[in-house]
């Protein structure tokens, strides 16, 4: 049968947007059910390799061609809140110590080692104010969801997740 496909790519928000159109188009009445899938394998690359390739997601004509970088927009992003909101350095190193201890409890995390917030503190800036355990690392990994109408769901095995909205811009 003919089955019509998407594909996606958006960066760090590839799944959100993957999950966004299926919602669409099974609220919308265009699909019974989506299956949205995502992966990525970036463990064979050295850095600058990586980098280049998340580049090519970047906007070119505003972002990659004047140098920015991930963590550079983002470092822009947290600059901004610091701006709105005064922070010190802890209250990000709080998340970044929160999210190892995390890790260090999961077996099938990338970061399996609590990191204190001396080792934060003390860890390189990679673009300012976001220092080396701010800004996320190059992983492998997949994962899949199936968004269906409730009405083709039938009786779940589970209770199912309910999505209420989505929305995007840009």
């Amino acid at each position: 049968p003919d089955v019509p496909s998407v594909t996606l790519e958006s960066a760090c928000s590839s799944s959100s947007a993957g999950l966004h159109e299926a919602f669409v188009h099974v609220a919308g009445g265009f699909a019974d059910a989506a299956l949205v899938v995502g992966s990525e394998k970036l463990s064979h690359l050295d850095t600058l390799a990586a980098t280049s390739y998340f580049a090519i997601a970047a906007d070119y004509p505003y972002e990659t061609r004047n140098g920015a970088t991930f963590p550079g927009l983002y470092a822009t992003l947290a600059s901004a809140y610091q701006h709105a909101y005064p922070t010190r350095p802890e209250m990000f190193g709080a998340i970044a110590v929160k999210a190892h201890a995390n890790g260090a409890r999961n077996p099938h995390a990338h970061f399996q080692k609590e990191i204190s917030m001396e080792t934060y503190l003390a860890s390189p800036t990679i673009a300012s104010p976001l220092r080396l355990y701010d800004c996320c690392p190059f992983s492998d990994g997949a994962a899949a969801v199936v968004v269906a109408a409730r009405e083709t769901v039938g009786r779940p095995a589970r209770e199912p997740l309910v999505v209420r909205a989505s929305a995007r811009s840009g």
